[in-house]
């Protein structure tokens, strides 16, 4: 399974000598998958293939593959006899604060002061509701009709996410956020909407790459530039339609018209690289014939890397331990590249279209 995502060696350590394998006889490995993972299809097939046992005793496992770290007791973890598919202090980028609070110390900015010049390039302006400082420094930035997302800190699938339409709106929900006791609860980022997105068909869409902490103890990272998640909706920023604005599959599904399109929400790296060339951005923007595979590929290549290392000394060490990452980017029609999130737990297209899109990297 790992040659499929372990493409781009980002960042790799010697091992420590103590934790060095010796030679050993032959013996079966026991793995035990907790539920909700669809990544059980594939990694229970490739291992058991080379003759690991199932386990269905959750604390009997040489590998422990979970949807949620909190099915983890890293208390009882055998570090350097165990492997665990999930790093104890992920939630650093994992949730929308932390990977805010995670870029801003790499970067040395913070609400109030001017941010690095990188840093705003491709994260957008971003504000944690619940810090009072915060959202009156939002209540004085954002405009009478400008569009801002609100988005929960430790959830996914466009779960909670509502636009704000003007400062009008915003002020409406803080002061709902009162009434209901949650102003002191700082569990919602309100992030700048990122005008003029790129379209494809005239329909909005994201990146999901992979980035794979192999081994915590020593450090080794890799990546992988994934695939596209379309829209079926036509794009128009003034729609109430959340699904016109998010892209991924746990909204699109909710589409009427998603069992009839739903392969042309998915798309590999090579059709979007034929979109440009087709719809003629390649010549148009002076753009190198295979733009996607490498000035793309190495920019989100780069700022993946530049999440890592913003978490590094927050991510808990342990030999054993590795996490998976799905990266959302957007690019706009300049083609500049937008860092959306960083979610744990990363989901799978359907199984067509995974073998379609990686049937390459076995």
């Amino acid at each position: 399974m790992s040659a499929a995502i372990c493409c781009n060696l980002l960042h790799s350590f010697d091992i420590p000598p103590e934790y060095q394998a010796s030679p050993t006889k032959e013996r079966s490995f026991v793995i035990f998958f907790g539920g909700g993972n669809k990544w059980k299809l594939f990694v229970e097939k490739a291992l058991v293939n080379k003759g690991w046992v199932l386990s269905e005793n959750e604390d009997l496992f040489h590998l422990k593959w979970t949807e949620l770290k909190s099915h983890i007791d890293y208390e009882k973890f055998q570090e350097g006899k165990q492997l665990a598919n999930h790093i104890s202090t992920s939630s650093c980028i994992t949730t929308k604060s932390g990977l805010l609070n995670s870029l801003r110390s790499y970067f040395g900015s913070s609400a109030f002061k001017e941010p690095a010049s990188e840093f705003k390039k491709f994260f957008p302006e971003t504000y944690r509701l619940g810090d009072c400082r915060e959202q009156e420094k939002l209540l004085n930035t954002i405009g009478k009709d400008e569009l801002w997302i609100c988005k929960p800190t430790n959830s996914n699938q466009g779960k909670g996410i509502f636009l704000i339409k003007g400062k009008k709106e915003l002020v409406d929900y803080i002061d709902r956020r009162k009434k209901q006791n949650k102003a002191r609860n700082s569990t919602r980022i309100v992030q700048r909407y990122i005008a003029s997105p790129l379209l494809l068909n005239g329909r909005k869409f994201d990146i999901r790459v992979y980035l794979l902490v192999g081994s915590s103890r020593p450090y080794n990272v890799f990546f992988h530039s994934g695939y596209l998640r379309l829209a079926l909706n036509t794009y128009d920023n003034g729609s109430d339609d959340l699904s016109t604005h998010l892209t991924n599959q746990y909204l699109q599904k909710k589409h009427p018209n998603y069992l009839g399109f739903k392969n042309d929400t998915v798309w590999s790296m090579e059709q979007f690289q034929k979109y440009l060339d087709d719809e003629g951005y390649t010549e148009r923007l002076g753009l190198k014939p295979d733009w996607v595979f490498t000035d793309l590929h190495e920019r989100m290549k780069t700022l993946a890397y530049t999440v890592f290392r913003s978490a590094q000394t927050s991510l808990v060490p342990k030999v054993g331990l590795f996490d998976l990452y799905g990266l959302d980017f957007m690019l706009d029609e300049s083609l500049n590249v937008w860092l959306l999130e960083v979610n744990t737990n990363p989901a799978l297209p359907s199984l067509y279209c995974f073998a379609r899109l990686f049937a390459k990297s076995y």
